[in-house]
């Protein structure tokens, strides 16, 4: 037996916990400061501040804030500034 998979579709505006692990820097202001940009030019508003957890070995920094994703078009264009961004390594 087969199960239909139902398709599910995002409703926007949407506001979720967006977490961003990214290369650790000296202070890690810096990559903060490199998401709020991301953020500014696609118009996406930070809802909650970010917070900040180091890895283990130090090496990694993941990030998360809160924000609000006006349409499934800003969010293709988040994903994919994160994507080529050189300190990224992963995005959910």
């Amino acid at each position: 037996m087969t199960q239909s998979k139902k398709k599910v579709e995002i409703k926007y505006p949407l506001t979720f916990d967006l977490k961003v692990i990214m290369i650790s820097k000296p202070g890690d202001n810096q990559n903060m400061v490199e998401l709020d940009n991301i953020l500014e030019d696609l118009s996406i508003e930070l809802r909650k501040n970010w917070t900040s957890k180091k890895s283990k070995t130090e090496t990694y920094t993941t990030y998360s804030g809160k924000i609000k994703v006006e349409s499934k078009k800003q969010m293709h264009a988040l994903y994919g500034e994160l994507k080529d961004h050189p300190s990224v390594k992963f995005a959910l």
